[in-house]
C-alpha cells in the first residue's frame, strides 16, 4: 500500500509542477503582454506631444490590431480620428469619427464627437454641410443651444444666407433675452451684415428692437440701425422716432450728433429746410465741445460734405490728418481731400499736390496706383503731356504687368500730341497691340 501511495505521490507531483510552470508562464505572458500595450501608450502619447501625429495613427492602428477588444483599443480608434482633425486631413477624420458616433459604447462622448464633425466640414469652408451636422448635434443636445445656433448663424454668415442668419439671431434673442453675450454677438454680427439686409426689414427691426428692449448697453445702437431701416424703406415718420430714440438713449456726444445728422437728413425730406439747418447747427455746437477725436472729425466732415460746405470739410479732414495720422481714417481723408480738390473745388494743380501727400505719406495703401492714375489723368487733361508719360512709366514700375499705361502712352504720343481724339476703335487697336 505504501509503495502504491508513493508510486502516485511520483506520478501526481511532476503533474503539479508543470501545472505551476504553466501558470507561472501564463502570468509572465499577461504582464509582457501588458507592459507592451503600457509601452505602446506611452510612445503614442509621446509622439502626440511631439505633434508626430500620423505616426501616432500608427501606433493606435498597432494597438486596434494587437489588442482588438481593450479598452485602449477603443481610445485608439477615437484618438485616430482626433489626430486626423489635428493634421487637418478632415476628409479622413470625419470618416473616422462617423465609424464611431452611432456606437454604445462612445455615448458618453457623443455630442463632442457630434461637434468635431461639424468643425471638419467648417474648416473645409464647407458651411451649409456644417451647419447641417450643427442642428442633428442642436437636435440631440438642446441643452446647449445658445453656442450651437450663434455658431450655425455665422454659419449662414459665412454663406451669405443672410434671411436665414436674421432668423436665426431672432430666435436667440428672443430665446436669451437677458444674455449680453448673445445681445453683443447679434448686434455684431448684424452691424456687419447691414448692407445685405434691405430686403429683410422687418424681422432685422424685430432683432433690433428686442436687444433694445432688454439691454440698456446696445439701446441707443439699436434704435439708431432701427431709424436707418425705416429710413431706407421710406418710412419716414417711423424713422424720425427711432433717431430720437437713439439720441434720447445715449451720453456719447458724437453719437448723438451722428444720429442729428440723419434726423436733419429727414428734415430735408419733410421740405423742412429751417429746421434741417437748425439740427445740423445743433450737432456742429455738440462737435466743437468734445475732445478732438478720429469719429468727431469724420462727423464734422460728413455735415459739411452733406451741405457742400467743402472747404470747411477739407478743415476737418486735415485736421484729422494732422492729429491722427497714422491711422486708417487718416489715409481716407487724406485721399478724400485730393478727390475734393480735383472734383468739387476743381483745383487740378491742388489736386496733383494731394494725391502726391497721399503717395509720400501712405505708401504701403492700396490706393496709391489710383493716386498715380488720377494725377496722370489731370496732366493729359492740363495737356502736360511729357508729365503725363512720366506718371505712366512710374505706374509701369510699380505694376509691370499692367498693361494700361503702355495704352496711354501711345495714345499721348500718337493723338493727344497731336491735337487728335481717337476713336473707341483706335483705342481699342492699341490696346490689343500693347496686350
Amino acid at each position: 500500500m505504501r509503495k502504491k501511495i508513493e508510486s502516485a505521490l511520483l506520478f501526481i507531483f511532476p503533474l503539479m509542477l508543470l501545472g505551476a510552470l504553466f501558470l507561472n508562464t501564463h502570468d509572465i505572458q499577461a504582464n509582457s503582454e501588458k507592459e507592451s500595450l503600457q509601452e505602446m501608450r506611452k510612445q503614442r502619447n509621446n509622439l502626440i506631444n511631439s505633434e508626430k501625429f500620423n505616426e501616432a495613427i500608427g501606433v493606435d492602428n498597432r494597438i486596434i490590431q494587437v489588442y482588438p477588444n481593450s479598452n485602449e483599443a477603443k481610445g485608439a480608434k477615437i484618438d485616430i480620428a482626433n489626430n486626423y482633425y489635428r493634421l487637418g486631413d478632415y476628409d479622413k477624420a470625419v470618416y473616422a469619427y462617423k465609424k464611431l458616433v452611432d456606437r454604445p459604447s462612445y455615448e458618453n462622448i457623443r455630442c463632442f464627437i457630434l461637434r468635431r464633425i461639424a468643425l471638419c466640414y467648417w474648416n473645409q469652408k464647407e458651411y451649409e454641410q456644417s451647419i447641417k451636422e450643427m442642428k442633428t448635434l442642436l437636435i440631440k443636445y438642446p441643452q446647449y443651444k445658445k453656442d450651437i445656433q450663434t455658431k450655425i448663424a455665422l454659419g449662414y454668415f459665412y454663406s451669405q444666407k443672410y434671411q436665414e442668419m436674421v432668423e436665426t439671431y431672432l430666435d436667440l434673442v428672443k430665446t436669451y433675452p437677458e444674455d449680453p453675450q448673445v445681445a453683443e454677438t447679434t448686434t455684431k454680427m448684424m452691424y456687419l451684415s447691414s448692407s445685405q439686409l434691405e430686403n429683410i426689414p422687418q424681422k432685422t427691426i424685430e432683432v433690433y428692437r428686442c436687444i433694445a428692449e432688454h439691454h440698456t448697453k446696445f439701446k441707443a445702437e439699436s434704435y439708431y440701425q432701427i431709424g436707418s431701416i425705416y429710413g431706407n424703406i421710406g418710412d419716414l415718420d417711423k424713422a424720425m422716432q427711432a433717431f430720437k430714440d437713439a439720441a434720447d438713449n445715449s451720453k456719447d456726444d458724437i453719437f448723438i450728433a451722428k444720429t442729428q445728422t440723419q434726423m436733419a437728413d429727414i428734415y430735408e425730406k419733410f421740405v423742412k429746410p429751417d429746421l434741417a439747418r437748425k439740427t445740423r447747427e445743433d450737432a456742429l455746437a455738440r462737435l466743437s465741445d468734445t475732445k478732438p477725436s478720429v469719429r468727431g472729425l469724420q462727423q464734422v466732415a460728413e455735415i459739411h460734405r452733406k451741405t457742400g460746405n467743402s472747404t470747411e470739410e477739407i478743415k476737418a479732414l486735415n485736421t484729422l490728418v494732422k492729429e491722427f495720422q497714422q491711422t486708417k481714417a487718416a489715409s481716407d481723408a487724406q485721399y478724400r481731400i485730393a478727390a475734393i480738390y480735383q472734383s468739387q473745388l476743381k483745383d487740378p494743380q491742388r489736386a496733383i499736390e494731394e494725391y502726391g501727400k497721399m503717395i509720400k505719406t501712405y505708401p504701403n495703401d492700396w490706393r496709391v496706383s489710383i493716386c498715380w492714375r488720377m494725377i496722370g489723368g489731370i496732366y493729359i487733361e492740363l495737356k502736360d503731356y511729357n508729365k503725363a508719360i512720366e506718371v505712366q512709366k512710374r505706374i509701369m514700375a510699380i505694376n509691370p504687368n499692367d498693361p494700361s499705361p503702355k495704352v496711354l502712352i501711345r495714345l499721348i504720343e500718337e493723338y493727344y500730341k497731336k491735337g487728335k481724339t481717337p476713336s473707341p476703335a483706335e483705342v481699342q487697336g492699341i490696346a490689343k497691340g500693347v496686350s
